[in-house]
C-alpha cells in the first residue's frame, strides 16, 4: 500500500494536466473492474461488482497545486504564478519539478534573494510568490 501510495502522489499532475494520474490509477484498478471509463470532464468512473441493489462513490482529486512558469531571466532564474491556493511562505527551499512540453521533468529548488543583498524594508516585508525564482542549476536563459 506504501508503494502504491508514494506512487500516485509522486506522479505529475497539475491542474489541466492529469493525464498521467488518470493513467496511472487506470492501472491500478483496470483488473478489478466490470468497466472503467472516462467521462467528457477527464474524470475516471469505474465499476465494480454489482450493477444493482448498492452503489459507493469514491472521489478524490487527480490534480494537485501547481506553479506556471511566467518568465526565465538571463541568468536563468525562473519566475512563476500559482495554480491553485498556495500558502507562500512555505515555498522557500521547497524541491519543485517543472514538467517540460514533452513531459520530462526538471528538479528545482525555490529560492529569494540572498538576505544580505535585500534592504532592511525588503527583509520586513511580507513575501510574495513574485520576489521568489525556481532554481533548476541553469546559468542562462537558453
Amino acid at each position: 500500500m506504501e508503494e502504491l501510495l508514494r506512487r500516485l502522489t509522486e506522479t505529475p499532475g497539475p491542474s489541466g494536466q492529469e493525464r498521467q494520474v488518470r493513467e496511472a490509477i487506470a492501472k491500478e484498478i483496470l483488473p478489478f473492474c466490470q468497466e472503467l471509463r472516462e467521462d467528457p470532464l477527464g474524470n475516471l468512473v469505474a465499476r465494480v461488482g454489482p450493477e444493482k441493489d448498492y452503489r459507493v462513490g469514491i472521489l478524490a482529486h487527480m490534480d494537485e497545486v501547481g506553479l506556471i512558469v511566467s518568465q526565465i531571466s538571463e541568468r536563468g532564474l525562473i519566475s512563476f504564478e500559482v495554480a491553485g491556493t498556495v500558502d507562500v511562505r512555505q515555498l522557500p527551499g521547497l524541491e519543485v519539478d517543472l514538467m517540460a512540453l514533452d513531459g520530462k521533468l526538471i528538479r528545482g529548488v525555490i529560492g529569494n534573494q540572498s538576505r544580505h543583498l535585500q534592504t532592511a524594508e525588503e527583509l520586513c516585508a511580507q513575501i510574495t510568490h513574485r520576489q521568489l525564482f525556481i532554481v533548476i542549476g541553469a546559468r542562462s536563459r537558453d
